[in-house]
Formats: structure tokens, sequence, C-alpha cells
């Protein structure tokens, strides 16, 4: 899946993109830890928002892959989320054969 086929109120399977930003972590008024970014891929760029387990997992510059999260609209803007059932990995580095 592309960034350019994100869709609100959708599945997202299988994103693949890179995390261009990361902010500080924060906490809801519930005590849940969340931390936002920016991903990118050739199709575009989008906002993501981290939960619990996840924070602080990653680095900018990582190459990650999102299954079974969603997408949403919130001020017109497009973001995703691995939401409280997605998973997110970092995607290896296939080494250059030579």
């Amino acid at each position: 899946m592309k960034i350019s086929e994100l869709e609100p109120n959708s599945k997202v399977y299988n994103l693949v993109a890179t995390i261009d930003s990361l902010e500080e972590p924060t906490q809801t008024p519930n005590g849940v830890n969340i931390q936002e970014g920016i991903l990118s891929d050739d199709t575009g760029q989008v906002k993501f928002t981290l939960w619990d387990e996840w924070v602080n997992k990653f680095v900018v510059g990582d190459k990650v892959s999102m299954s079974t999260g969603w997408c949403k609209s919130f001020e017109e803007i497009i973001q995703v989320s691995t939401g409280k059932f997605g998973k997110i990995r970092k995607v290896p580095e296939t080494p250059i054969q030579e």
C-alpha cells in the first residue's frame, strides 16, 4: 500500500514508508503514551501516531511497515495509526549483492 492510496475511514494494510520526523512522546489525559510524526514514500507524506508499546521504538530515517492500522481525516488532514490492534515494524535493509 502507498500513501497516495490512503482513504479516510479505511484500514491500513502493509503501508511501507520512511519516518521523516518524530515528535517527543506525550501522554493523553487518561495516561496513554503517544508519539506523532510524519511518514513518506515516493507518493507523498502522511501524519502518523504511535501508541503505548510502539512509542520510542523508532528513529527518523527508519523504514517501517504498518499493518492492520487505520486511516482517518481530522481537520482535513489524513493520518494513520496502529491503533489498539495494529502492528508496525522496522523493515530491514536489503543488502546490495555484488
